[in-house]
């Protein structure tokens, strides 16, 4: 992965509205909010455009939001996108109006993957990060005698949860540290490497730290974890629209993010990335209408939850 440049950054920002809500109505977009110029625009270096990119949020004056971590505004074309379809079914709750949803899901669902480098049949669309640690946690076929290790900067959703797992299955949970400057990136890789054993059946850990903002170099340690037959849970809160992503590339088994950080998406939305080998291996925890159909689809098992996703 690569660290985007300013536009790119800004670019991806923007196009929460497409992954979340996709095909927004044709006015979500009121006129006056600024677009992007072309790449290599001279814009880009003006500053009085970036005054512009900032009008495009619903932020208070003087106010500078420097939590990104933990949450970020939408601009307004993402709000509007959403108070636009809200509006719309609430017009028409019959299932002649909602009909139409059924198809911008899926187009929501195939622009996540192009997002972030997988398949369509990869993608479950969920609610955050949270719900995707937890359908992993709770589908996975874990017993005594088995372990998980996870590193110590997890978020709780992919460090608490396992615990509670694990007081019902009887496996084992250990956690790891790794050095507080570490010089390379085989530093990081060799702490994990050390705790693994013959019982290690899955690796869980936070792409990017919350807490420190260390980033793990995932890909190398994907490729680790599988060459030992251990699945990997690559929590991606920290590193979606941060970075850019290629799911393929990094090899992780399970991948889960929100929207509602660094791609200032809409809030209760959210992506579980199940790569194709390992649909087979993890059970979905949630059974709601439309339960056989889903079926059929890949990952769209991990979101059969009723109407929860009927407007991500």
């Amino acid at each position: 992965m690569t660290h985007p440049d300013r536009r790119t950054f800004i670019s991806h920002a923007f196009g929460a509205g497409a992954l979340f809500a996709a095909a927004a109505p044709a006015n979500a977009m009121t006129p006056g909010r600024v677009a992007l110029p072309p790449k290599g625009h001279g814009a880009v270096l003006d500053e009085a455009y970036w005054g512009l990119v900032k009008e495009s949020f619903p932020l208070s004056p003087g106010l500078v939001l420097m939590n990104a971590a933990n949450l970020c505004p939408s601009p307004f074309v993402v709000q509007e996108a959403v108070f636009e379809w809200t509006r719309d079914v609430d017009a028409d709750a019959s299932f002649q109006n909602r009909a139409k949803f059924s198809s911008l899901q899926e187009a929501s669902r195939e622009a996540v993957a192009r997002h972030i480098g997988a398949d369509v049949e990869e993608i479950a669309l969920t609610r955050n990060t949270s719900e995707g640690n937890n359908t992993v946690v709770s589908g996975l076929d874990l017993t005594a005698g088995d372990e998980v290790i996870l590193w110590d900067q997890n978020h709780p959703t992919n460090s608490t949860s396992w615990d509670e797992q694990a007081s019902v299955e009887g496996f084992e949970v250990r956690r790891i540290s790794t050095p507080p400057a570490s010089e390379s990136p085989g530093e990081l890789i060799d702490a994990f490497r050390s705790a693994m054993t013959s019982r290690t059946k899955v690796l869980a850990f936070s792409h990017v730290s919350n807490a420190t903002g260390v980033r793990i170099p995932a890909a190398e340690l994907c490729g680790l974890a599988r060459s030992r037959g251990i699945l990997t849970l690559l929590d991606g809160a920290q590193s979606c629209g941060a970075l850019n992503m290629d799911m393929h590339a990094i090899g992780c088994d399970f991948y889960t993010a929100s929207s509602h950080k660094w791609l200032m998406g809409p809030k209760e939305a959210g992506i579980l990335y199940v790569r194709a080998e390992t649909i087979d291996r993890l059970r979905a925890s949630d059974v709601g209408v439309g339960w056989s159909r889903a079926l059929e689809g890949g990952a769209r098992k991990y979101e059969s939850l009723g109407k929860e996703t009927m407007l991500v």
